[in-house]
């Protein structure tokens, strides 16, 4: 569906004590930078809002995850997955830093515990975006939101 008609059905089946995911995948094949580092081109980029964690399961290890006025103020900052930590950032904490996303800057905010892999899909080598920032930066027209 569309990312209007998500927003929608979110607005529509507002219920209490519910609160609506959405969330697109804007490629599972990122270069992601940091400094003079970089991963491979195998790094999934997601843009959600600020319920999505929590929703799929997901648990900071560090850090926060995304608030309303990430999503809403069209914040340029992340979550991480624990592979990327471990690629870019050895001996360093991500908190606060910056990485590079399709030439666009990030500041780390979270970082995911481990979740590992299921059928070669490495839950752990992911960036999360705000929804408005991946839009930006992710504009193909077949673009699915779930």
């Amino acid at each position: 569906i569309t990312y209007t008609d998500a927003k929608a059905f979110a607005n529509t089946y507002n219920f209490p004590m519910t609160r609506t995911a959405l969330a697109f995948t804007g490629t599972v094949s990122a270069e992601i930078k940091y400094e003079s580092e970089k991963t491979d081109p195998e790094v999934t980029v997601l843009g959600a809002n600020e319920n999505f964690i929590q929703n799929s399961g997901l648990e900071i290890a560090e850090g926060r995850e995304f608030t309303y006025y990430d999503i809403e103020n069209n914040n340029n900052v992340c979550v991480v997955g624990s592979d990327l930590v471990k690629a870019l950032f050895e001996n360093e904490n991500p908190i606060d830093k910056t990485i590079s996303v399709r030439g666009a800057k990030f500041k780390i905010i979270g970082t995911l515990k481990s979740k590992g892999a299921t059928f070669g899909n490495n839950q752990d080598l992911r960036v999360i975006l705000p929804i408005q920032s991946a839009r930006s930066i992710f504009t193909a027209p077949n673009v699915n939101y779930a």
